[in-house]
């Protein structure tokens, strides 16, 4: 069972030890459950914990997300963690395809059924057009890469309307507090046409505590987007 919100396994301890992921990278489905939990240390909770969007988890029932659901391919661990890494940050983007796929796997198995108008993702504070003397430079980061590849293969279109307005510190050096401090009003939307009674699809490649992604959630929904999606390729646990 999951969380009908974020997406996350429900489970509780069965025995006095955490639990022990066996697997890379989860399935989307009940395959996450067969495959990836050993069963003498997990039992699956079912548990009456209601949002206003179904089953939830008490993360999802105490924090106040702007988005609508959020899915992911696999957890962040092992080969998964492995291949985001080698993508993210060595810049190593002969593994698009692959994480393409992942991602493309996870929305045909979540978001297949739903009306999705476009794609958006996380831009850096440089990345965008910026006039530099006589040239014209577009700069791309891993994700936009990313997000141009996966609208071609799921025959949406990637408006890249997201804008970040200014430099933020880096999130993983900050506290809970700082982190949604560290984000307040950094983002904007390009084109309001573009966000306006539209359903979104924001792509990432890492949730963890969803404070940049919720915070991008916000600005859309300030400017009168109905829906959020969250789609990323690995969630932390």
């Amino acid at each position: 069972m999951i969380c009908n919100f974020c997406g996350a396994p429900l489970f509780i301890e069965k025995l006095p030890y955490a639990a022990s992921l066996i697997s890379s990278a989860y399935q989307p489905g009940k395959r996450f459950f067969e495959e990836q939990v050993e069963e003498k240390n997990i039992t699956t909770l079912e548990m009456h914990l209601k949002t206003n969007n179904g089953w939830g988890c008490s993360i999802c029932r105490n924090s106040e997300f702007s988005f609508y659901r959020l899915r992911s391919f696999g957890i962040y661990s092992k080969v998964l963690k492995k291949l985001i890494i080698k993508f993210k940050y060595n810049k190593i983007y002969l593994l698009a395809p692959v994480l393409c796929s992942f991602l493309k796997e996870a929305y045909l198995a979540y978001y297949r059924e739903e009306k999705i108008d476009f794609i958006e993702t996380v831009p850096d504070f440089t990345s965008g057009k910026t006039v530099s003397g006589n040239s014209l430079y577009n700069t791309e980061n891993h994700m936009q890469l990313l997000a141009r590849l996966f609208s071609k293969e799921v025959k949406l279109p990637y408006t890249d309307n997201i804008i970040k307005i200014r430099k933020t510190l880096r999130q993983q050096n900050l506290g809970m507090y700082e982190r949604k401090v560290n984000l307040e009003g950094a983002f904007k939307a390009g084109n309001l046409f573009n966000v306006l009674h539209k359903n979104i699809l924001l792509l990432d490649d890492v949730w963890t505590t969803g404070n940049t992604l919720n915070e991008i959630s916000k600005t859309l929904k300030r400017c009168g987007a109905d829906k959020i999606y969250l789609l990323t390729i690995a969630r932390a646990i």
